[in-house]
């Protein structure tokens, strides 16, 4: 049950919720996030599911579903969670025991890939750029 793709998870904590694109690629995770944070780690088949050993790098001054609040500095959590492998494979909510946080994820086309690499963010914000002046000229027009 191979699971190397392109996702966008949403996830819904504490604290609110985040847009994540996540790249998983013969065992390695890329991403980056709604708030800015990005996503390194690898992943391995663990039984029924899968085991993702993940740092998320948050930058400052943004928060987290974690519940974490703003810091002026960067800010890096490392964990390992076990998911079932019908969170990639079959687009059913998990719910991660230890932090109260409910994901889900698609499978989204690898056209859009770029959103989980390196320079995701920039793309990410080059993309609200561009709504945000279509939206501004629709308004000149109504």
């Amino acid at each position: 049950m191979p699971i190397d793709g392109l996702y966008s998870l949403a996830a819904v904590g504490v604290a609110g919720m985040s847009a994540i694109v996540l790249k998983l690629d013969q065992g390695r995770i890329e991403g980056n996030d709604s708030a800015g944070a990005r996503y390194i780690g690898t992943y391995e088949a663990d039984g029924a599911g899968y085991r993702l050993t993940l740092e998320i790098i948050s930058p400052p001054y943004t928060f987290g579903v974690f519940g974490t609040s703003a810091s002026e500095t960067f800010r890096t959590n490392s964990d390992t969670i076990i998911v079932p492998a019908s969170l990639f494979l079959e687009r059913v909510p998990y719910t991660l025991p230890s932090y109260g946080i409910t994901v889900i994820a698609t499978r989204i086309p690898d056209t859009y890939a770029n959103l989980a690499g390196k320079d995701g963010i920039r793309t990410l914000i080059g993309m609200l750029e561009r709504a945000e002046a279509a939206w501004k000229n629709a308004a000149r027009t109504t």
